[in-house]
């Protein structure tokens, strides 16, 4: 069984925060906000891709991160250099050709 532990980041009295350890591996974030429309519910939490995903109880925002860890700061990292240097090599290419194609139907 696997030890899921929440340690509270931020406590407010309508915002609260939790980074969610199991076994001692840091799965992400969860929040509540009280301010939120209960119908699609209070806790929710970012996943990797960006998107903010929305539940009803907090076992339910747990849950989604068991099965979506967010991803590490280092996977993220060499993923975002990876795209920088294709960006950097299609800008060297742009700057070689010299040449730049403006659209006059803007």
């Amino acid at each position: 069984m696997q030890n899921v532990k929440l340690l509270c980041t931020l406590d407010g009295s309508d915002y609260k925060e939790y980074k969610v350890e199991i076994d001692e591996q840091t799965l992400g974030l969860i929040s509540w906000n009280s301010d939120r429309d209960p119908s699609t519910g209070n806790w929710y939490t970012t996943a990797s891709d960006g998107e903010t995903y929305y539940f009803h109880t907090q076992e339910a925002a747990i849950n989604f991160l068991q099965k979506n860890p967010v991803k590490s700061a280092s996977d993220i990292s060499t993923k975002l250099k990876v795209e920088a240097h294709k960006l950097i090599d299609i800008a060297e290419e742009i700057e070689l050709e010299g040449t730049v194609v403006i659209n006059k139907n803007l």
